[in-house]
């Protein structure tokens, strides 16, 4: 019931056009699923509080707008979306199916925010509306994950770092330290992303999993607006951390050529970034 007033409210409040963090699937965790995660609706609430904390001021102040996040827990989709009010106000909306994944972090969750609200503050290159060749108001979907690395994720860390213990396996561990050293925000980003892109990969068979041992080496002859390869999401997260621009100088939002690191270390990759055709 809690989550038919929820979609009520969704359909009746002015919003508009919203974008799907990951491709529909038939994967669902429901609040009954035995085999979920370990994050409690408490501890999402947290996590969304703590997001909100540090990021709704600093959308004010860059872009004038007001930040809203919704928690939809009941929701058993493993999915978030981003979408705007009439005002062009920024909302994220994310589901309970998609904290309750098994491969789904606390940070996990942190940068599935960072994702979605990428799609608003990401810059160019942004979406196109329908076939027209007009631009959507969104960011595409390589270019929010590349503002979880470049921008949102590392500055959010920056702001608090707790004694959260790393979350992966003996390999994954030992290749974080050996590309991080003791950085515990280059940590904590990487570990997040391969957090949601490996959730990511669990939405289709024929996805192969991520990993900090291989890259994706393909080179696309224009660019992907929609969902690149999982790991290719990855390798994008790694490339916008190690993007030395403050995170608070913001993409432009005409130019992707601009205002990012084009052409020097922590470009975004081609595998769905084409600085020929955008």
């Amino acid at each position: 019931m809690k989550s038919l007033v929820f979609s009520l409210i969704m359909l009746v409040s002015g919003l508009i056009s919203a974008e799907i963090c990951f491709p529909e699937s038939t994967l669902e965790y429901s609040i009954h699923d035995k085999s979920s995660g370990t994050i409690n609706e408490f501890h999402a609430n947290q996590l969304i509080k703590h997001f909100e904390g540090i990021y709704a001021p600093l959308v004010k102040n860059l872009t004038g707008k007001e930040m809203t996040i919704k928690l939809d827990w009941e929701n058993p989709k493993v999915n978030a979306s981003a979408t705007r009010t009439m005002k062009d106000d920024p909302i994220v909306i994310i589901f309970g199916g998609m904290i309750r994944h098994p491969e789904m972090t606390r940070d996990g969750v942190l940068a599935v925010l960072c994702h979605e609200l990428g799609h608003f503050m990401g810059g160019a290159p942004k979406k196109k509306r329908g076939t027209s060749h007009k631009r959507s108001w969104s960011s595409a979907e390589g270019q929010a994950d590349y503002f979880v690395g470049a921008k949102c994720l590392p500055y959010l860390l920056k702001q608090k770092i707790d004694s959260t213990p790393l979350f992966g396996n003996e390999s994954e561990i030992e290749e974080i330290l050996v590309r991080c050293g003791k950085d515990e925000v280059c940590q904590r980003t990487l570990l997040a992303g391969l957090s949601i892109t490996k959730v990511f990969a669990s939405l289709k068979n024929y996805y192969e999993m991520p990993s900090f041992h291989r890259f994706d080496r393909s080179e696309v002859w224009e660019t992907v607006f929609g969902h690149p390869e999982p790991q290719c999401r990855l390798d994008t997260i790694l490339a916008g951390l190690n993007c030395s621009d403050s995170p608070l100088k913001q993409f432009d939002a005409l130019d992707p050529l601009s205002s990012s690191c084009y052409n020097k270390d922590g470009s975004r990759p081609r595998c769905w970034f084409s600085p020929e055709s955008f």
